[in-house]
């Protein structure tokens, strides 16, 4: 029977070819875009649990207010994980970790490298992050000042096919650090990876100005603690404040010195969608755009679920003499609504296959859409194949039900006699339900995209103060080429088609530098915490910044060599 009803639908696609090729067309493209977005969706819901303690892990963020202002930042003093420690029997673990704030010259022999993908960190982040190593003893490997641990791409990049372990480079012509090993760099759906890993205990060390593992007082890095599985953690969270009272001094002395910090706990689970502080480590998603990104998912597999019913059901007027021999030679309701369910899951399956190489092949174009690398393995683990196999019956079935029924409940002596309707009564209703449905989704689609573009094309086209046509930002990270930073400016300045030439500490449009300020008359504790870069002269003309008052800074004048636009 089951083999029959096969052969049936199979018959009836290639006898029908303009609607089979309309049908499935339609049906693969539903179901490509729905897999493209949700193969986004389900990446960005993925960070950082792919953990062993995910669950039990928690960054230490920080609220730090002045009189003047308000700054709630992921980073912690660093200075606190010995407390944590020594203080909290519900915490397992601290792992502290210093990313740069530059690139950094890196030299091995006669090679030299500039390098972002650097950071200091604990030794537990073995244990805390399941940092495999694939060389090198983890009891060992970041547990003296000056050694690092570096990816089996940049083990290659530096070392070749030698083995690495013991070989010194040297860091910003300064420090000189011995590798200790080779690590399994973390998946990419974690909210932090890098490609060198320092030990922590280095910044004891004036490698940032001041022993950072003594820093009480001010969010320099970033502390992750992991508590025991049975601790509460907003009862520990609680406990918090006893750390700033009995280290710093209580809530009263500091806000006489018009200084108040708070710090909080973040799961690490929470922090990709959820948290959009100040100094991430990286740019952190929305989760209202994952809902908007869901939405727009099931609203285009609706249109097409919708567009394979009323096809269906169209063509099922074509089909209804056919109907009605069966059920003259005994074909019961049940069975004609078997086969033409089996055919909807028929179409559906051979929709599914279409889609899935439409994916394959559209998939990295829409990773450069949306600006990360997507890898479509992820289609075809047993899991995510079976989730396809049990949605794609579904689809069918949802899809084909309406037609079967509809279809199956012709009457062979109207069928016979030529005075069957197809659009009176409840299923005509049904179907122009459907399709007044069908088109306004469509068309709230478009009004959305519509006012999507428009909204880019607004943040482009805004006035942010400054020219960024015809500029170009090259980093000098090259301390020597810094130094000489006068005559590398005369030079460029030398080039026909430059028409003028500054610098600055950092781009305007990364504020990494922030500090308390007062006026020279003001008592201490009237200040405020800022912003600010430092910058060369001519910067304010390059860039096309306006003065509201006031002049710029000039070379002519000794004096502006410690002045300041605000």
């Amino acid at each position: 029977m089951i083999k029959n009803y096969f052969k049936v639908a199979i018959r009836n696609l290639i006898r029908y070819k303009s609607y089979s090729f309309i049908n499935i067309s339609g049906l693969s493209v539903g179901l490509g875009s729905f897999f493209l977005i949700m193969i986004f969706v389900r990446d960005e819901l993925s960070y950082d649990k792919h953990f062993t303690h995910a669950n039990s892990i928690y960054r230490v963020y920080t609220n730090i207010e002045t009189s003047n202002g308000t700054q709630i930042t992921a980073q912690s003093p660093p200075g606190w994980a010995r407390y944590f420690l020594t203080d909290y029997p519900e915490v397992v673990n601290v792992t502290r970790l210093k990313p740069p704030q530059q690139w950094w010259k890196v030299v091995y022999e006669e090679k030299i490298f500039y390098e972002a993908g650097w950071a200091f960190i604990d030794s537990t982040v073995f244990d805390m992050f399941d940092l495999r190593l694939i060389e090198g003893d983890p009891g060992r490997a970041l547990s003296e000042p000056y050694q690092v641990i570096l990816t089996e791409e940049m083990s290659s990049k530096y070392f070749g096919e030698a083995d690495p372990i013991g070989k010194t480079f040297r860091l910003d012509n300064a420090y000189d650090f011995t590798v200790t090993g080779i690590f399994e760099k973390l998946p990419r759906n974690t909210h932090f990876n890098f490609d060198f890993l320092a030990s922590f205990v280095t910044l004891r060390d004036s490698i940032y100005g001041v022993n950072l593992l003594q820093v009480d007082n001010f969010p320099t890095a970033y502390t992750y603690v992991q508590l025991q599985e049975a601790a509460n953690p907003a009862i520990f969270e609680d406990k918090l404040p006893g750390i700033i009272e009995q280290y710093l001094g209580s809530r009263e002395e500091l806000s006489q010195a018009g200084f108040k910090i708070d710090t909080y706990l973040q799961p690490i689970t929470d922090i990709h969608l959820h948290s959009h502080l100040e100094n991430e480590i990286q740019p952190n998603t929305r989760i209202s755009t994952i809902y908007i990104f869901m939405a727009i998912a099931f609203f285009i597999l609706v249109i097409a679920g919708i567009n394979f019913i009323n096809l269906s059901t169209a063509r099922s007027l074509r089909r209804a003499m056919e109907v009605g021999l069966r059920k003259t030679v005994g074909a019961s309701k049940k069975q004609l609504m078997v086969q033409f369910l089996g055919e909807a899951i028929l179409i559906s399956f051979i929709a599914l296959l279409i889609s899935m190489i439409l994916v394959v092949i559209i998939l990295p174009y829409f990773s450069l859409l949306v600006n990360k690398t997507i890898d479509y393995s992820v289609l075809f683990d047993p899991v995510s194949i079976l989730y396809l196999v049990g949605f794609t019956m579904l689809i069918g079935l949802l899809s084909g039900l309406y037609p079967a029924i509809f279809i199956s409940s012709f009457k062979p002596t109207e069928v016979l006699k030529g005075t069957l309707g197809s659009t009176k009564g409840k299923g005509g209703l049904i179907r122009k339900t459907l399709i007044v449905f069908q088109f306004s989704i469509s068309i709230l689609l478009v009004i959305s995209t519509g006012v999507l573009y428009r909204q880019m094309m607004f943040i482009r086209d805004f006035d942010v103060g400054l020219n960024q046509k015809q500029i170009l930002v090259v980093q000098l990270t090259d301390p020597v080429l810094r130094a000489r930073y006068r005559s590398f400016k005369n030079q460029v300045q030398q080039i026909p088609t430059v028409k003028n030439v500054s610098a600055s500490f950092s781009s305007p449009a990364d504020l990494v530098n922030q500090a308390a300020f007062r006026t020279i008359h003001s008592a201490p504790e009237e200040n405020w915490l800022s912003y600010f870069f430092g910058i060369d002269f001519d910067f304010l003309e390059t860039l096309g910044i306006e003065l509201v008052a006031g002049r710029d800074l000039s070379h002519e004048n000794a004096a502006d060599t410690l002045g300041a636009v605000i």
